[in-house]
């Protein structure tokens, strides 16, 4: 099982679509979001192997956004509910989830599925007891490009975005630590060194490389500055150099600034590590979410904001 975990907006998606082009690498674009939700909810369900607990469970599968994302993301079933039923010898929450994983991965001839969810959804310790040999891909982006990023495409505020990138790298990286099961990658590695860097991801996974996993069919972004763009757009960092004020760009390295040193990304203003007053962040917080509304609704009308209003309330 692989997790590709990271900030929105810092190259998740393209990660996915490089290993999703492999021939034994199964990661669907939507994201499961409700692993750890079920997981705390898991002993409502009883005993699981009388068939009518079961279907329970899979009516709680088909009202995730996960699901409905999947439905848009295939034309065709991909899960089979008889097959996943049939295959479990046990009912423990790691073995049921497991085999539903499979089915989804055997249903395209492939032999790993992979998650894409952003890194603050899932604690690790959850991940790493409750999925065995899982691999976990963490990927970093400058935070001062990460910020831009997520004001073009959502209208976050860039501060906040700040705020969030240090504090989930501070999380991350305590609860990840020094172990095999982890590799960090950085997006401006993975877009300058894009065969080296994916090479190297690949060896973690303890598969082989393949060519043709740089081919993509359609965007790989559909918002943004890689907008439209069907190809590794290898330039896509640094543009903070340009884009940001030299008070907007203080600001920011003093909110990442620790983290910026430890990555070994070059400081040009902060002096100190500091942080956003909790008003300050409840009131961007606000914006943020009304913003995201905005999005939804311009983008895909009524549907979308009733969507983003579903994603809200289940990443609770």
């Amino acid at each position: 099982m692989i997790f590709i975990i990271g900030a929105p907006r810092s190259g998740t998606k393209l990660l996915r679509q490089i290993l999703n082009n492999h021939s034994q690498i199964y990661i669907p674009e939507a994201e499961t979001m409700f692993l750890y939700k079920l997981y705390l909810s898991w002993d409502q369900f009883k005993d699981l192997s009388d068939r009518n607990n079961f279907d329970e469970l899979v009516q709680y599968i088909l009202e995730t956004p996960f699901y409905s994302y999947l439905k848009e993301e295939h034309s065709e079933k991909i899960i089979d509910f008889d097959k996943w039923y049939s295959s479990c010898s046990e009912w423990s929450y790691s073995h049921v989830m497991m085999k539903f994983f499979e089915i989804c991965a055997f249903h395209y001839g492939k032999s790993m599925f992979g998650d894409k969810t952003p890194s603050y959804l899932y604690p690790i310790d959850f991940i790493r007891n409750q999925f065995k040999e899982v691999r976990i891909i963490h990927i970093v982006r400058d935070p001062r490009d990460y910020v831009l990023s997520v004001n073009k495409a959502w209208g976050k505020n860039i501060f906040r975005s700040a705020q969030r990138w240090n504090d989930w790298l501070n999380l991350v990286n305590k609860d990840l630590g020094l172990k095999e099961d982890n590799i960090l990658v950085t997006y401006e590695n993975l877009l300058s060194n894009s065969e080296k860097e994916t090479e190297r991801i690949l060896s973690f996974l303890k598969i082989s490389y393949e060519p043709n996993l740089f081919v993509f069919n359609g965007q790989i972004e559909p918002v943004g500055d890689a907008k439209n763009e069907g190809k590794i757009k290898k330039d896509n960092f640094g543009k903070w150099k340009r884009e940001l004020s030299s008070n907007k760009l203080r600001i920011i390295e003093e909110l990442c600034y620790q983290n910026l040193k430890d990555l070994g990304y070059k400081i040009e203003l902060g002096k100190k590590q500091k942080k956003l007053s909790n008003i300050k962040f409840i009131y961007y917080k606000g914006l943020d979410s009304l913003s995201l509304l905005i999005y939804a609704y311009k983008r895909k009308g009524y549907l979308g904001l009733k969507r983003q209003l579903k994603l809200m309330i289940f990443s609770k």
